[in-house]
């Protein structure tokens, strides 16, 4: 028998010693991951219950598929390396709330399951239906699935080193009978090792305190630059049309004594926080409310043909920034409105070690009253190397009640800025620059809505015309923003579910569809390369 028929032949006998294991409870279920000729397990078992506790499944490097079609999914801890997709399934809150885990490791989250380090965890087609727990500000909080660093199998503590576990979730479903009610996703660091978490094609409405991805600390918050978030072809919304009051805001509130009013130092949870790169790709955020926090933060943060309305921070508190907060940000190709609370939108940030910058391209952004970005200095050692970036942009200001400057971070130091590039940008509404105007480069850009000369400041006929002609039509700027975004979104939320190329159904085309005067060609006129 030659090289290829010894190999087919091998294949044949290890397809023949595949089984198919069958498991009805938290032992059976044990048992078949112990089995090194199992790859597919059926799982029938019953609702979960708090005094079951929780399934201990130890994968020995080894990968699994579990089949749950429309059962409630066990309680698990999932440890050994190895992989496990679950297919189907529903996460129930079990009867008589989260039991205790019993392991050795220090208490950082309530959870549904645990992902050891150097494991990885792929969700297909689970349904969420979840019950508020008893959480509020919460030194512990609630979430469906908690990353850890690498078990030690022989103490159940962690090892010291992690290569980081991996959380794939994919056609994942919270409907408004049960919205997502707290954390979909946590790391919890005793020590930091990098984890990657991908959700795609997803669908969730979002009750008060949810969170999509963040991180609990043992210590104080730190960088892992090797950790990614990566959201794509999704969509999140509230479980009513419009709310007010902290009770509708997304994020949790983590306090030592459960008195956010008393704690000496409350952390908030974003919606979206990576302790490394983030990356945000054909996504809707709509009507979402925060509490003192970004919506979505990071320290490498992209957004990528991402659509977001009628997001408003209702207590900005200590916060000044409303949509992103990270070192490094890049937006492009998106679509952006009624944006309310916070100084400004995106902020980079700068240390002695490295710069920062914001980039903000081919992009259309209305009825807002913040200004575009700013940043943050740690250091100025590396001012002259750090850049905000503005390139074939539109930019309508909600109000036009007095002035609002167009970079807003830091507002009393001037000489601080980085370098301010605004290239073929238009400006529409009570916009002003003057402050930084010694670091401002401006070209092929408008002033709109106005025959005030005035309202190029400094940059009169110096790369700024003033314009009467008024860029967004009135239907953009006077029309209900989430309406509008409901009408775009509508073809793509047919295809994201089934494609990971929505062909001719995209944000970016429908940006030149939003920007239609003549006198700016936004989003095809200048090709703008990031460094």
């Amino acid at each position: 028998m030659g090289v290829t028929g010894l190999a087919v032949g091998l294949l044949v006998a290890q397809a023949a010693r595949a089984e198919v294991c069958a498991a009805a409870s938290y032992e059976a279920l044990s048992n078949c991951t112990t089995r090194a000729e199992v790859t597919v397990i059926k799982w029938n078992g019953a609702f979960p219950t708090a005094a079951q506790g929780y399934a201990n499944l130890d994968l020995g490097g080894r990968t699994y598929v579990l089949e749950a079609g429309g059962q409630a999914l066990p309680l698990m801890c999932i440890s050994g390396g190895g992989s496990l997709t679950i297919v189907g399934g529903r996460v129930v809150t079990p009867l008589g709330g989260l039991p205790a885990d019993g392991s050795a490791l220090r208490e950082m989250s309530n959870f549904y399951m645990r992902l050891y380090g150097d494991t990885a965890l792929r969700l297909e087609g689970t349904q969420l239906e979840l019950e508020a727990l008893d959480d509020d500000n919460p030194q512990f909080p609630t979430t469906v699935v908690e990353i850890r660093g690498s078990k030690n199998v022989i103490s159940g503590t962690l090892a010291e080193a992690s290569d980081g576990a991996h959380l794939e979730l994919d056609g994942i479903f919270a409907g408004a009978r049960h919205p997502l009610p707290h954390a979909l996703a946590l790391m919890a660091f005793d020590d930091p090792n990098p984890s990657s978490f991908s959700l795609s094609k997803s669908s969730l409405f979002v009750g008060p305190g949810a969170v999509i991805h963040d991180a609990v600390w043992l210590e104080e918050p730190q960088e892992v630059p090797q950790s990614t978030v990566d959201i794509r072809y999704s969509a999140f919304e509230p479980i009513w049309g419009s709310a007010s009051g902290s009770a509708s805001t997304v994020g949790i509130t983590l306090t030592e004594s459960g008195d956010e009013a008393t704690d000496p130092k409350p952390r908030n949870l974003a919606f979206v926080r990576s302790a490394g790169q983030l990356q945000v790709t054909s996504s809707r955020f709509s009507q979402l409310q925060t509490w003192n926090v970004p919506l979505l933060s990071g320290e490498e943060v992209v957004l990528d043909e991402t659509m977001i309305d009628g997001l408003e921070d209702i207590d900005s508190g200590e916060n000044q920034v409303l949509v992103v907060d990270g070192r490094n940000v890049l937006v492009q190709s998106s679509l952006m409105c009624d944006l309310r609370g916070g100084e400004t939108l995106f902020r980079g940030a700068t240390d002695d070690a490295r710069p920062g910058s914001v980039y903000v391209l081919n992009s259309a952004l209305w009825q807002v009253d913040q200004g575009l970005f700013g940043m943050r200095f740690d250091s100025t050692a590396n001012r002259d190397e750090s850049a905000l970036v503005a390139a074939n942009v539109t930019l309508h200001r909600g109000s036009t009640e007095g002035r609002r400057r167009f970079v807003t971070y830091p507002l009393d130091e001037p000489d601080d800025f980085p370098n301010v590039v605004v290239i073929n940008a238009y400006l529409q509404g009570a916009w002003q620059l003057e402050q930084v105007q010694d670091r401002v480069q401006m070209e092929r850009s408008f002033a709109g809505g106005s025959s005030d000369p005035t309202q190029c400041g400094e940059f009169f006929e110096a790369g700024c015309t003033v314009t009467p002609t008024a860029h967004l039509a009135s239907r953009f700027v006077e029309t209900d923003c989430t309406a509008l975004m409901d009408s775009f979104s509508a073809p793509l939320r047919e295809v994201w579910p089934y494609t990971t190329d929505p062909g001719p159904h995209s944000i970016a085309g429908m940006v030149a569809d939003v920007v239609t005067a003549p006198s700016v060609a936004l989003a095809s006129d200048r090709a703008v390369r990031v460094p």
